[in-house]
């Protein structure tokens, strides 16, 4: 306020227009792609769920079809996503190395969001599932106004994280 206090405060937000963006989950044994624009509106979701890569087909050949096949559903095209956010069943280190999965111990020690950004020509940025689902609750769901949330999954085992303010506790290791 007054003489110093600088420059109004202006509120800027992305064109739909502008591109897209895909969220690919490949943490259980059916994927999905969701494609949406920049504003956040979902433009297509992959029909059916496709087969993950598993141990038997380690390749990411099946998600760049899915990938392809769900953009063309749409009249949309790869040239438009701007990037990409891939959620992964396992432990994911700071640098987008997968330390561990369940369902693909071939990627073990992998960077398979580079490898990802690779085939697709785009940034691709890869978490953990969970840290993934926890933030997205801290943010948006159930979680948004509470300062230490517990989000947990009961699927084939039981896992949980722990959001305090919005933001998912990594623990000192990155694997808490």
């Amino acid at each position: 306020a007054g003489a110093r206090g600088g420059r109004p405060a202006r509120r800027y937000t992305f064109q739909p227009h502008g591109g897209l963006v895909l969220g690919i989950d490949i943490s259980t044994a059916e994927a999905t792609v969701i494609v949406a624009d920049l504003a956040g509106e979902i433009v297509a979701v992959s029909s059916d769920g496709f087969l993950s890569p598993d141990d038997s087909h380690p390749s990411l050949d099946r998600v760049v079809i899915a990938v392809e096949k769900t953009l063309a559903g749409a009249g949309r095209y790869l040239d438009e996503v701007r990037a990409v956010g891939l959620s992964v069943a396992g432990l994911v280190d700071t640098h987008g190395v997968l330390l561990g999965s369940p369902i693909i111990g071939e990627w073990e020690n992998v960077a398979v969001g580079d490898r990802l950004a690779e085939l697709l020509g785009v940034p691709v940025v890869m978490d953990n599932d969970l840290v993934l689902a926890a933030t997205a609750e801290a943010a948006f769901g159930g979680l948004a106004q509470a300062n230490v949330g517990l989000y947990a999954l009961t699927w084939h085992e039981v896992s949980a994280r722990i959001t305090i303010k919005g933001s998912v506790l990594r623990g000192h290791h990155h694997r808490a």
